[in-house]
C-alpha cells in the first residue's frame, strides 16, 4: 500500500479517482493474497459513473463519483467473511478512513455481511458486500466507491 497518500485529500475529482481506483486494485490484490476461496480470482471491474452536483456561488460545479467497483461471484464461507472484516477494518485504517462499521442486521439470518467505512471530511465511502451461497442469495463479494463532490481539476487551476 502507498503510505505517501494514506491521508492526504485529494483537491481534484480527476486526483481522487485514481487514488481509490489505486486502493480498490490494492484491496482487491490483499484479498485474492489472504483469501484461499479467492486464489486466482478473476474480478470483473465495473467503471466509474460521475454525477454533477448544483452549482455554487462561483458559478463552478461539483462532481462526485460512484465507482470503480470489483466484484466476483466466488462462494466464501463465515470463516472467509470474517478475514475479510479483519482486513477491511485495516486497510481502512491505513488509507484514512475514519469511521469504520459493520451492518450485522443480515448476517445470521441471510449470509449477507455489510461492511463499510467513510471520511467524514471527504464524503468519500468505502463498501465491501459479501454474499454466502444461499436460498436468497448469488454468491459473491462486492467492492466499491463512492468519492465525494469534488472539483475538475480544470475548475481549480482556471484564472
Amino acid at each position: 500500500m502507498n503510505k505517501s497518500n494514506q491521508h492526504s485529500l485529494p483537491q481534484s475529482l480527476e486526483v481522487a479517482i485514481a487514488l481509490w481506483e489505486q486502493h480498490l486494485n490494492e484491496f482487491a490484490v490483499l484479498l485474492s493474497d489472504a483469501i484461499p476461496s479467492l486464489k486466482n480470482t478473476d474480478w470483473i471491474i465495473e467503471k466509474k459513473r460521475v454525477f454533477v452536483c448544483g452549482s455554487d456561488g462561483s458559478k463552478k460545479r461539483r462532481r462526485t463519483a460512484s465507482g470503480p467497483s470489483y466484484h466476483s461471484g466466488v462462494s466464501l464461507n463465515r470463516s472467509d467473511t470474517e478475514q475479510i472484516w479483519n482486513h477491511f477494518q485495516a486497510f481502512a485504517g491505513a488509507i484514512g478512513l475514519d469511521e469504520v462499521e459493520r451492518i450485522p442486521a443480515n448476517e445470521q439470518e441471510l449470509g449477507r455481511y455489510d461492511f463499510r467505512a467513510s471520511n467524514s471530511q471527504t464524503a468519500d465511502s468505502f463498501t465491501c458486500l459479501i454474499y454466502l451461497p444461499g436460498e436468497w442469495n448469488q454468491a459473491g463479494v462486492h467492492i466499491s466507491v463512492f468519492i465525494g463532490p469534488r472539483y475538475r481539476d480544470a475548475d481549480l487551476h482556471e484564472t
